[in-house]
């Protein structure tokens, strides 16, 4: 609303959104999920032989190389590359090996660039850092990497100063359609091929989008984590896609939702993308590229198709996931997750919604938008309903409680009903971000309970009066 003081709006308002998109999760469509892939530079990566702290150029280009021998529609790094560390040489190597996979597989590579986007002011972008120009060369574009301005939305572009600037997840949206569909999806990874086209892009999709969430983890993360630590159970178990057990799983949600102790328990390795640690990409890698033997042939033959199946003709995010390293963001489903994981799940929601994307409200007056709209909309509908009662009660001249109460209760039960539809229409039709339904709920069984203390009759000793 216009005026928070206490700041109750916006706590339910994001407690809104994280309870619906978790509700709703069991219905993500889930056709684009094994189409992206995340490697994370965890701490069993820093840990390993295979890389320092920070990790040297040398080492990112084994990482890239043993990803690039797979394939990859596009590779995404979400890291800033600003200080030349190490040798010279292990720089010149590393664009090299970008610009090898970029011009001869045909596969596009990014990095994370400098430009800071702030909406709603006139700098809206800053070049304070400049990322090392060997990278800045090599890379097929830089996308921007800080913003504000947008509240927790995901800003997929924005233009300012007569230029278009894209996010990492509008970027690779980008690549993959222009790109072609993939060879082993008849309906192929991109909704739609004019989406290659910048211009096009930012006049089909929103400017900033509300990140839906999925649920089931992928098939590949299965066979990866197969069962939980302590040996029991199977962290990564596909949930049914019955219509009867997402129900119940959605109905978990929102029981869960009010009590963390009944909320259902998931594996931090069974999030939604098929991910794994750099550190056990190289070790398949370098399995993978041996010859086989009597020996070890099971094993090459294994590690050649996980690589296989999570690397080839996928788009690959490569992250962080280390200690100390304040690179986080919250799922509602997962919890805390990578901050990689929320360009994966904003280019998801790109490719399975296509411009059916979740947006904010539109701007209807002054600081006023389609939610707070609605929220009005229903002070008045309470209101209309608290005269038509009061009206009622003035109306009889004798107690009448018991049907007084009877249809009270379905006159709240019927504004209930409304505004559960009026919610879901503006989620499922108008395609807003979730409206603050805690906080309009909640105010208004307040009000109803006003309504109706103050509009019952109340029988008395010498006849009845209102209250």
């Amino acid at each position: 609303m216009f005026v928070d003081p206490f700041g109750f709006s916006n706590t339910t308002d994001e407690r809104s959104k994280n309870v619906f998109y978790q509700v709703t999760s069991p219905f993500y469509p889930g056709h684009a999920r094994d189409d992206i892939a995340v490697v994370l530079i965890d701490d069993a990566s820093v840990e390993s032989e295979f890389f320092d702290w920070p990790p040297s150029f040398d080492q990112y280009d084994t990482l890239l190389s043993s990803i690039g021998t797979y394939g990859p529609k596009a590779i995404f790094f979400d890291l800033l590359f600003l200080d030349p560390r190490g040798q010279e040489e292990d720089l010149d190597f590393f664009a090299d090996s970008i610009r090898a996979i970029r011009d001869v597989n045909d596969t596009p590579v990014f990095a994370m660039g400098a430009a800071s986007v702030h909406a709603q002011t006139e700098n809206c972008f800053s070049d304070s850092i400049s990322v090392l120009q060997k990278i800045d060369d090599a890379v097929t574009d830089l996308p921007f990497f800080r913003f504000s301005g947008y509240g927790n939305d995901y800003p997929m572009y924005t233009k300012c100063d007569g230029q278009t600037l894209l996010s990492p997840a509008a970027e690779l949206l980008k690549a993959v359609c222009s790109t072609g569909t993939n060879d082993n999806d008849e309906a192929g990874v991109c909704p739609d091929t004019k989406l290659g086209n910048e211009q096009h892009l930012t006049e089909t999709i929103p400017q900033a989008i509300s990140i839906r969430w999925g649920e089931a983890t992928a098939p590949v993360n299965q066979r990866l984590y197969p069962a939980s630590f302590d040996g029991e159970g199977n962290d990564c178990a596909k949930p049914s896609d019955g219509l009867f057990e997402k129900l119940m799983r959605s109905a978990s949600y929102f029981i869960g939702a009010f009590s963390e102790r009944l909320r259902p328990d998931i594996s931090a390795n069974c999030i939604y993308h098929p991910h794994i640690s750099a550190f056990d990409l190289i070790v398949r890698a370098k399995q993978a590229s041996h010859l086989a033997t009597a020996d070890n042939a099971k094993q090459v033959q294994a590690s050649r198709e996980i690589l296989e199946d999570f690397l080839n003709n996928k788009v690959v995010l490569i992250g962080l996931d280390v200690a100390g390293v304040r690179d986080t963001v919250i799922s509602p489903v997962q919890g805390t997750v990578p901050g990689v994981m929320a360009h994966a799940m904003a280019l998801d929601n790109a490719l399975a919604l296509g411009s059916d994307l979740q947006r904010a409200a539109p701007d209807l007056l002054w600081e006023a938008d389609g939610t707070d709209a609605i929220e009005i909309a229903g002070l008045l509908v309470l209101t209309l309903l608290r005269w038509r009662l009061a009206s009622n009660g003035h109306a009889q001249s004798k107690p009448a409680l018991p049907k007084g109460f009877i249809r009270f209760s379905l006159l709240a039960l019927a504004c209930v009903v409304f505004f559960f539809a009026l919610i879901a229409a503006t989620f499922f039709i108008l395609r807003w971000s979730p409206i603050n339904w805690i906080g309009l709920i909640g105010l208004g069984w307040a009000y109803i309970a006003f309504c109706y203390s103050t509009t019952v009759q109340r029988p008395t000793a010498k006849g009845s009066i209102h209250e």
